[in-house]
């Protein structure tokens, strides 16, 4: 919102008495010239519309007219009882030949003999092992 008192524009109603500020009289400031109202001309600039071409289609990278190759691989995907863990296998779909398999024989392998253990370590705490029995407070 514009001040009437700091800036007068002509349309805008006064809204009331100027009061002086840091002259130390009781007298009212004098009031400030109009602004002088200066026309600016026009600029004109030459404006030209700007037309944007869409860019080039690319040709498809396979260009034939031959049906796709079927894969060579099988993924099978399985839950090892051992271990329980989930396996997935790819093999190679000519020769059968396992070509990657996760998780490893190995860690398969390792999984399944801590699963044993754990199932040993509880039934020794429970107390229902068959075998002999083990005094672990000692």
């Amino acid at each position: 919102m514009v001040n009437s008192i700091s800036y007068p524009t002509p349309g805008v109603p006064e809204m009331g008495p100027r009061v002086a500020v840091g002259t130390g009289s009781g007298s009212p400031a004098p009031a400030p010239a109009q602004a002088e109202r200066v026309d600016v001309p026009a600029v004109t600039h030459d404006i030209k519309p700007m037309v944007i071409k869409p860019a080039p289609v690319a040709p498809p990278l396979v260009q034939s007219s031959q049906p796709l190759v079927p894969p060579l691989t099988s993924l099978a995907l399985f839950k090892d009882s051992d271990s329980g863990m989930q396996v997935s296998v790819v093999r190679d779909r000519l020769t059968g030949e396992v070509v990657e398999q996760v998780p490893t024989e190995r860690v398969r392998r390792l999984a399944a003999m801590i699963r044993q253990q754990e199932v040993v370590a509880q039934e020794l705490q429970s107390g229902e092992g068959a075998g002999p029995h083990i005094d672990l407070e000692t």
